[in-house]
């Protein structure tokens, strides 16, 4: 279920710009603040460990299977989240505790009782970005079903359903008052994870986690459908490369950068998230996305 990946950067136009930032341009566009080029919008990282779940795929072994021949992973999640006390473990749905057992092996669970946390300490003081193409929407189908019926909302399952849920209740899980943000942009919200998490670093942090977790809509909403769906979760640490050391880049394309290229077809049958774990694991020397005008190339940094 965990990993490193040490192959995954050069640092231009850092996450300070407006690709850092989470903002995903497109493509042929470059937010100005002087006169940002295309050129600029290209970072690089290290993913110093990683961690990942999904259904039948539940061990690096596992993993390094998948990654040689893709699959679209089927089947309920099973993440047994041992590590979480039963009381908190409840609040977690089936797409929660996935993204909470990816987060939690690559971090750690909460500290024993008998090591309580002070109050202004943290069980690990790195920041965390949580990105989500639809979060948890069977939560939210369930409150205007409530609503449809005439029945009141439940307060709680209003608060476990918003999009920043997830990184709240791993926190309380883990005892961690570290800064934590949600993001969402369509079948680049993988990329634009990588962005805010990067735009941390520029800020002074020395190591970012990214989960990026996302499961098949419910029936009600098939027809927004736009790719294949299927329940994971991923988490990686990253931290800025060191001098002569290999690293992942995303650069944000122009659409005469990105000519005639497409994403592998090895991957043509996964969803963009899966996509961006399968080039980490691999040796693709790159994959492009797309959407809706943008696109960006994961690639790799010799």
């Amino acid at each position: 279920m965990s990993g490193d990946v040490r192959r995954p950067p050069r640092r231009e136009g850092g996450p300070g710009t407006a690709a850092g930032r989470g903002a995903v341009p497109p493509c042929g566009h470059a937010r100005r603040t002087s006169e940002i080029t295309t050129d600029q919008l290209s970072v690089s990282f290290v993913i110093e460990s990683w961690a990942a779940c999904a259904p039948g795929l539940d061990t690096p072994a596992s993993w390094a299977r998948w990654a040689a021949a893709p699959w679209l992973p089927e089947g309920e999640p099973q993440a047994a989240l041992a590590a979480v006390p039963p009381m908190q473990r409840r609040r977690f749905a089936p797409l929660g505790r996935l993204a909470a057992e990816a987060a939690i092996a690559l971090r750690g669970a909460a500290p024993a009782p008998e090591e309580p946390v002070a109050d202004d300490a943290t069980v690990d003081a790195v920041p965390t970005v949580f990105a989500s193409r639809h979060g948890e929407t069977s939560r939210s189908i369930e409150l205007l079903m409530a609503q449809v019926r005439g029945e009141a909302m439940s307060p709680t399952a209003f608060a476990l359903s918003v999009h920043n849920a997830m990184g709240a209740m791993i926190a309380i899980v883990r005892a961690d008052r570290s800064n934590s943000s949600a993001i969402a942009a369509g079948r680049l919200t993988a990329a634009a994870g990588v962005g805010e998490a990067l735009a941390l670093l520029e800020d002074g942090a020395a190591a970012v986690d990214l989960i990026a977790y996302d499961a098949p809509l419910p029936p009600v909403y098939a027809a927004f459908e736009d790719e294949p769906a299927a329940p994971f979760a991923w988490a990686w640490r990253l931290r800025r490369p060191r001098a002569g050391e290999r690293a992942l880049r995303l650069s944000w394309l122009a659409p005469d950068e990105a000519g005639a290229e497409f994403a592998d077809a090895r991957t043509a049958a996964l969803p963009a998230g899966l996509q961006a774990l399968w080039f980490a694991l691999s040796d693709a020397p790159s994959l492009v996305q797309r959407e809706d005008g943008r696109c960006v190339r994961w690639s790799r940094d010799d």
